[in-house]
């Protein structure tokens, strides 16, 4: 998968994952994402509607109503979502750890260093 599909999926994968259990038009999620190119609109009709072969799609239809089609994400998408913002919140989480270990080795060494030099003016 190219970066920038990539990125989009995640924003439409994020986008219907936020409207939790909301139904929603493909014209809403093209609007509200910016999607105005036309390969665009056909790489996630294909992503996320009928998925790869013998899989089961990220968006579920819903219902019709008039003329309008709606769609939920599907189980398959939830877990998808759930499982990016995990991950996610567990990069975040490491990087404050990180930063956390670090201050502790630096204050750690600076009450070594502080011993030391005490340790000697005795």
């Amino acid at each position: 998968m190219e970066k920038s599909e990539e990125s989009l999926y995640i924003k439409v994968l994020v986008w219907a994952y936020n409207k939790k259990q909301n139904s929603f038009k493909m014209d809403d999620l093209y609007n509200e994402l910016k999607i105005t190119k036309p390969n665009e609109k056909q790489w996630i009709t294909g992503t996320f509607l009928n998925g790869p072969a013998n899989s089961y799609p990220l968006f579920s239809h819903y219902q019709n109503s008039s003329d309008e089609t709606f769609y939920l994400l599907s189980d398959k998408g939830m877990s998808a979502a759930i499982g990016y913002l995990s991950l996610e919140e567990s990069k975040f989480t490491s990087r404050r750890a990180e930063y956390i270990a670090f201050w502790a080795l630096g204050v750690t060494s600076l009450v070594g260093v502080i011993q030391i030099v005490i340790a000697i003016k005795k």
